[in-house]
């Protein structure tokens, strides 16, 4: 299954990306997608028939990155059918 994201652009001239952190309780993050320098993002949640967590970063042409964005929750479900 994969999840869509959007979010507002980072002003940084030095900006190089963003990358979006995934986990299974609040801030514990197990997997990150480096998204590129893109506005929007879909990855794919690594479940079903649970919470996820997930935050996004931001990362300049030093591969520094910022602190974690506001944390969201997003329950998944596995779709009617499907089977796995």
């Amino acid at each position: 299954m994969k999840a869509y994201f959007t979010w507002s652009a980072n002003s940084e001239p030095d900006l190089a990306g963003y990358k979006i952190y995934q986990g299974s309780s609040t801030g514990s993050y197990s997997t990150s997608h480096d998204v590129g320098n893109v506005t929007t993002g879909w990855i794919d949640v690594d479940t079903f028939d649970s919470v996820r967590y997930f935050a996004l970063t931001a990362y300049n042409d030093g591969a520094e990155e910022s602190s974690f964005s506001t944390e969201i929750q997003r329950t998944f479900t596995k779709p009617v059918g499907m089977f796995r």
